[in-house]
């Protein structure tokens, strides 16, 4: 995980991101702070759900199950296989 990232503030008046539910907006918020210097996280919801949102009980796996098929419809985000494991990419533009 990068150190001291900065999110732009673009993101806060972005329509695809405004077309998330609010928690699926604060869950791509939270997931662009835990990515990578490449912009990757693990595809895995339970590791997602860790590292992104450990002490919100009101969004669960299951919540994020359906959450990022959602931010993949927006192309927010998409499946990124170079080596194992199979990681999720962030569109940060």
């Amino acid at each position: 995980m990068a150190q001291k990232r900065m999110i732009d503030r673009a993101i806060v008046t972005s329509e695809r991101v405004a077309d998330l539910p609010v928690d699926g907006q604060l869950l791509f918020d939270r997931m662009i702070l835990a990515a990578d210097d490449f912009s990757l996280l693990k595809k895995s919801e339970r590791w997602i759900k860790h590292q992104c949102l450990p002490y919100v009980d009101q969004v669960d796996v299951d919540r994020i199950q359906e959450l990022l098929p959602m931010m993949m419809k927006l192309n927010l985000i998409s499946i990124f296989q170079y080596l194992v494991p199979i990681m999720l990419k962030i569109f940060l533009q």
